[in-house]
């Protein structure tokens, strides 16, 4: 009896383990940057990095970058070119899975200085999942030099599956003065554990059940 009270317990916990695992995977501390590095986000050109000072703007009383939670806020500027920068995450989400977090635009483009100003607001960036853009943001609509604000993004997963999250940037005309997105506090709900995870997990629970069938043979009854 008591062996198969002991495999019962092994089973209950293996199953809260099983259920606890997305939840424990969605807790990387670099999802808000807070190992001070881009380390697990993918960079395609430009300039990436997280860093702990406040992004100030270069002029005007637009907003500050400060970090959202933490001590860090991640951030990718454009290249030399007119090709977009970015910087990105893949997440294994069940259908209902979240992706939420902050970003921003810090525009380096224009200041008004010259008569015709149409192609010094032209830098762009952006945020989507999938190519599906949540957030789109640009020199005209924020400023010359000068920032966005932190901008709150929700995204649902209609069904399981993969899904990247990509913030990115460009220049427009003038290659001098790239503009940058960044993002922050990134946090992430009903991730599916990797195949890995779950054959892991699976072994261990096998040895576990070894050890306790062991353990019952070497009792003695004398």
């Amino acid at each position: 009896m008591r062996f198969i009270s002991s495999l019962t317990a092994l089973a209950t916990l293996a199953s809260a383990t099983l259920v606890a695992a997305p939840a424990l995977a969605a807790g990387d501390p670099n999802l808000g940057f807070e190992l001070g590095n881009t380390s697990g986000w993918t960079q395609h050109g430009g300039t990436v990095g997280a860093t702990p000072a406040p992004w100030a703007p270069a002029q005007g009383t637009s907003p500050t970058f400060s970090p959202v939670d933490g001590d860090f806020f991640g951030y990718v500027t454009a290249g030399e070119n007119l090709d977009v920068a970015s910087l990105s995450r893949t997440f294994q989400l069940a259908a209902g899975g979240t992706i939420t977090g902050y970003a921003g635009f810090a525009n380096f483009d224009g200041d008004g200085y010259f008569p015709d100003t149409s192609h010094f607001y032209d830098d762009i960036g952006f945020l989507a999942v999938n190519g599906v853009h949540l957030l789109d943001l640009d020199g005209l609509s924020v400023g010359g030099f000068a920032n966005s604000g932190w901008i709150p993004f929700t995204f649902t997963a209609p069904t399981q599956g993969f899904y990247t999250l990509k913030i990115g940037v460009a220049n427009g005309e003038d290659p001098n003065v790239p503009s940058s997105m960044l993002i922050d506090n990134v946090q992430v709900t009903g991730q599916v554990p990797e195949v890995a995870t779950w054959a892991m997990m699976v072994a261990g629970f096998g040895l576990a059940g070894l050890s306790l069938r062991s353990r019952r043979a070497t009792v003695s009854f004398g």
